[in-house]
């Protein structure tokens, strides 16, 4: 239920550029509402890296009541080739799913950090909210496989004691006897 009416849209689809080595490269967003009930939100960064790295170390504040939750993201992405051939690390995005927030109006300070000898990062932030949770669906998964496993075990369970009792199971018991060694009499 909750996927189909998830309002995933961006709340805040913003794009920045740091340059490494800079004294402050700390700011804060515009402020934007989380929607009309209290939702979890995903804030997504998407990187232009190559053989880099970055760090942001990120808070999302409300600005009505001045709560904070900190968080961070460090995002990285190598490639290259050896012998081997061609190889790739990291990935030049990254996401962070913040619990159930009240609604209200956010904003967030975003704080980069990276090699201060590297070349200028191209980032961008989307926040989106409502997002569904995999969790739930390997939860409701696992109740669901629950019946046919409990119905599979009684069934071997049985299947077992039928065939012991029966004529043709194993049996430590050796009705043949040693007929064969009395004839030699």
């Amino acid at each position: 239920m909750r996927l189909i009416s998830a309002a995933r849209g961006a709340r805040l689809p913003e794009s920045y550029v740091f340059q490494p080595g800079t004294q402050e490269a700390s700011f804060v967003t515009p402020v934007f509402e989380i929607g009309n009930r209290a939702s979890n939100i995903e804030i997504e960064v998407r990187t232009n890296l190559r053989n880099n790295w970055i760090y942001l170390n990120m808070t999302l504040i409300n600005a009505e009541t001045g709560d904070a939750f900190d968080f961070g993201r460090e995002v990285s992405y190598y490639f290259g080739s050896d012998s081997d051939g061609p190889w790739t690390e990291g990935s030049m995005q990254d996401s962070a799913v913040l619990p159930t927030l009240p609604v209200g109006r956010y904003y967030l300070r975003i704080e980069p950090e990276s090699e201060a000898s590297s070349q200028p990062i191209s980032y961008s932030v989307v926040v989106l909210r409502d997002v569904p949770s995999p969790l739930y669906y390997l939860i409701a998964l696992g109740v669901l496989l629950l019946p046919p496993i409990v119905v599979t075990l009684r069934s071997s369970a049985f299947e077992a004691r039928r065939w012991q009792e029966s004529d043709f199971g194993d049996s430590d018991d050796d009705d043949d006897g040693d007929s064969s060694s009395d004839s030699d009499d």
